[in-house]
């Protein structure tokens, strides 16, 4: 996981750690955190966490 996100972070992509809202509508993604921080962009990867069990 640590190596394929500093990937990601070395080609630009910025990582937000938050609950977020999306909103797909349109050519821009918007996308607005629980601290109300909002984000747009053409392009937004959404992934769901897990962890061992």
């Amino acid at each position: 996981m640590a190596n394929t996100r500093a990937r990601a972070e070395k080609s630009g992509a910025e990582m937000i750690d938050d609950d977020v809202e999306a909103d797909p509508t349109g050519d821009i993604e918007s996308v607005t955190g629980t601290a109300g921080a909002g984000h747009r962009a053409k392009t937004v990867i959404v992934t769901a966490g897990s962890g061992c069990r």
